[in-house]
Protein backbone atom coordinates (compact mmCIF):
# COMPACT_ATOMS: atom_id res chain seq x y z
CA UNK A 1 0.00 0.00 0.00
CA UNK A 2 1.20 3.52 -0.76
CA UNK A 3 0.51 6.39 1.60
CA UNK A 4 1.23 10.08 1.12
CA UNK A 5 1.55 12.59 3.91
CA UNK A 6 1.51 16.32 3.24
CA UNK A 7 2.57 18.94 5.80
CA UNK A 8 3.09 22.68 5.54
CA UNK A 9 6.50 23.88 6.67
CA UNK A 10 7.01 27.64 6.63
CA UNK A 11 6.43 28.65 3.04
CA UNK A 12 6.95 25.22 1.54
CA UNK A 13 5.12 21.96 1.48
CA UNK A 14 6.76 18.70 2.54
CA UNK A 15 5.46 15.60 0.84
CA UNK A 16 6.44 12.19 2.17
CA UNK A 17 5.56 8.95 0.52
CA UNK A 18 5.93 5.63 2.22
CA UNK A 19 4.88 2.10 1.62
CA UNK A 20 3.55 -0.50 4.01
CA UNK A 21 3.96 -4.11 3.01
CA UNK A 22 1.60 -6.53 4.70
CA UNK A 23 2.67 -10.13 4.84
CA UNK A 24 0.78 -13.10 6.13
CA UNK A 25 2.33 -15.84 8.20
CA UNK A 26 1.98 -19.46 7.20
CA UNK A 27 -1.40 -21.15 7.52
CA UNK A 28 -1.78 -22.92 10.84
CA UNK A 29 -3.85 -25.95 11.81
CA UNK A 30 -5.21 -27.30 15.09
CA UNK A 31 -3.76 -30.47 16.58
CA UNK A 32 -5.94 -32.50 18.95
CA UNK A 33 -4.20 -35.12 21.09
CA UNK A 34 -6.44 -37.83 22.56
CA UNK A 35 -6.01 -41.07 24.45
CA UNK A 36 -7.86 -44.36 24.27
CA UNK A 37 -8.91 -46.23 27.40
CA UNK A 38 -6.04 -46.93 29.76
CA UNK A 39 -4.00 -43.77 29.71
CA UNK A 40 -3.57 -40.12 28.90
CA UNK A 41 -1.88 -38.18 26.13
CA UNK A 42 -0.58 -34.64 25.75
CA UNK A 43 0.90 -32.15 23.34
CA UNK A 44 4.18 -31.34 25.13
CA UNK A 45 5.01 -28.53 22.70
CA UNK A 46 1.74 -26.86 23.68
CA UNK A 47 1.52 -24.16 21.02
CA UNK A 48 -1.29 -25.40 18.75
CA UNK A 49 -2.22 -24.35 16.08
CA UNK A 50 0.81 -25.41 14.03
CA UNK A 51 2.13 -24.68 10.55
CA UNK A 52 2.58 -27.50 8.04
CA UNK A 53 5.73 -29.55 8.81
CA UNK A 54 5.95 -28.29 12.39
CA UNK A 55 7.49 -30.88 14.70
CA UNK A 56 5.29 -31.45 17.76
CA UNK A 57 6.45 -33.37 20.85
CA UNK A 58 3.66 -35.70 22.04
CA UNK A 59 3.59 -37.93 25.11
CA UNK A 60 1.44 -40.94 26.05
CA UNK A 61 1.27 -42.08 29.67
CA UNK A 62 -0.32 -45.46 30.47
CA UNK A 63 -2.39 -46.00 33.61
CA UNK A 64 -1.29 -48.75 35.97
CA UNK A 65 -2.17 -52.17 34.50
CA UNK A 66 -1.85 -50.80 30.94
CA UNK A 67 0.95 -50.63 28.36
CA UNK A 68 1.32 -48.05 25.62
CA UNK A 69 0.76 -49.71 22.21
CA UNK A 70 1.02 -47.02 19.51
CA UNK A 71 0.00 -43.66 18.09
CA UNK A 72 -2.55 -43.48 15.26
CA UNK A 73 -4.05 -40.78 13.04
CA UNK A 74 -6.19 -40.72 9.93
CA UNK A 75 -5.45 -37.08 9.15
CA UNK A 76 -2.03 -37.32 7.50
CA UNK A 77 1.21 -36.21 9.04
CA UNK A 78 3.73 -38.69 10.39
CA UNK A 79 5.26 -39.92 13.62
CA UNK A 80 9.00 -40.20 14.20
CA UNK A 81 8.11 -43.50 15.91
CA UNK A 82 4.45 -44.55 16.20
CA UNK A 83 5.39 -47.21 18.78
CA UNK A 84 7.24 -44.91 21.18
CA UNK A 85 5.22 -43.18 23.92
CA UNK A 86 7.33 -39.98 23.80
CA UNK A 87 7.74 -39.09 20.13
CA UNK A 88 7.40 -36.32 17.57
CA UNK A 89 4.48 -35.77 15.21
CA UNK A 90 5.11 -33.95 11.93
CA UNK A 91 2.11 -31.71 11.25
CA UNK A 92 0.23 -32.00 7.92
CA UNK A 93 -1.35 -29.07 6.04
CA UNK A 94 -4.75 -29.61 7.69
CA UNK A 95 -6.23 -29.98 11.19
CA UNK A 96 -5.24 -33.30 12.72
CA UNK A 97 -6.08 -35.60 15.60
CA UNK A 98 -3.62 -38.13 17.00
CA UNK A 99 -4.61 -40.89 19.42
CA UNK A 100 -2.53 -42.80 21.94
CA UNK A 101 -3.60 -46.45 22.19
CA UNK A 102 -3.13 -48.68 25.23
CA UNK A 103 -3.63 -52.35 26.11
CA UNK A 104 -4.27 -54.11 29.40
CA UNK A 105 -1.24 -55.88 30.82
CA UNK A 106 -2.35 -59.49 30.88
CA UNK A 107 -1.11 -61.65 33.72
CA UNK A 108 -2.18 -65.04 34.96
CA UNK A 109 -2.19 -66.32 38.50
CA UNK A 110 -1.10 -69.91 38.89
CA UNK A 111 -1.17 -71.91 42.08
CA UNK A 112 -0.27 -75.47 42.85
CA UNK A 113 -2.38 -78.05 44.60
CA UNK A 114 -0.41 -81.11 45.46
CA UNK A 115 1.48 -82.02 42.33
CA UNK A 116 -1.00 -80.30 39.93
CA UNK A 117 -0.78 -76.71 38.70
CA UNK A 118 -4.13 -74.98 38.60
CA UNK A 119 -4.64 -71.98 36.31
CA UNK A 120 -6.84 -69.48 38.11
CA UNK A 121 -7.32 -66.96 35.33
CA UNK A 122 -6.64 -63.34 34.47
CA UNK A 123 -5.87 -60.83 37.22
Amino acid sequence: MKFTSVAGIGQGILVNEFYIVLTEGPDTFALTVTAGAGGSASDETGTSPYAESAVVDILATPDSSFNFVNWTTSDGGSFDSATTADTNYNMPANPAEVTANFAVIETEAVTSKGSKMIKIGML
